[in-house]
């Protein structure tokens, strides 16, 4: 993880840190319990288990280890984020975190594979948490964002130079669609020899 950290670093700052987080939250979702199943299948091959272990949970763990403090961060704004990252990550980091041990030993007496099935269950949950997030943002609910607005989150498909899901306030809105109208006047006007029209 150590290692993967700067390069996930890096890429929080072109995709954004929601595009990580999602990224990361989908491969445990996905893959937490193929990898458990195959630490499960035969915990003496050492090789077996470092693959497992060692580069599939280290790879998804430095996705979603790397830039959650930024993505906590980012969810409030500087009046009061100290007050609510103390309380939403020490009391999560202590519910989740301190039960998540005891749960996991009592998940191997109903299968071998509970804590394979927890780690794919934890994905699930920061997923459908990530895009509802999006979804209530696109539709001016909540602010998910206070520190950097663009790259947040950005999606690989859509325009043909990639295309960027980006929630403004209807304010913020209005005034782009000002500066466009703007522009193409100002365009407009030198190309006939004019000076500018104010719009």
């Amino acid at each position: 993880m150590l290692v993967l950290a700067m390069p996930v670093g890096w890429l929080a700052d072109v995709v954004g840190v929601a595009s990580v987080m999602l990224i990361g939250s989908l491969g445990f979702m996905l893959g937490g319990l193929p990898l458990w199943s195959m630490v499960q299948r035969n915990p003496q091959d050492l090789k077996q288990v470092m693959l497992s272990l060692g580069v599939g949970f280290g790879v998804l763990g430095s996705l979603v280890g790397t830039v959650p403090f930024y993505f906590v961060v980012e969810l409030f704004p500087t009046a009061v984020r100290n007050t609510a990252v103390c309380i939403c990550w020490n009391v999560s980091l202590s519910i989740f975190g301190g039960l998540a041990p005891i749960v996991a030993q009592v998940s191997v007496s109903w299968s071998p594979l509970g804590p394979g099935i927890m780690y794919a269950v934890g994905g699930c949950i920061s997923v459908l948490s990530i895009l509802l997030g999006l979804f209530l943002q696109s539709r001016n609910v909540v602010q998910l964002t206070h520190v950097r607005k663009e790259p947040y989150f950005v999606l690989s498909c859509g325009a043909a130079r990639g295309a960027k899901l980006t929630c403004t306030t209807s304010d913020e809105s209005e005034a782009a669609v000002q500066k466009v109208d703007s522009s193409a006047s100002t365009e407009a006007s030198s190309s006939q020899g004019t000076s500018p029209v104010q719009v």
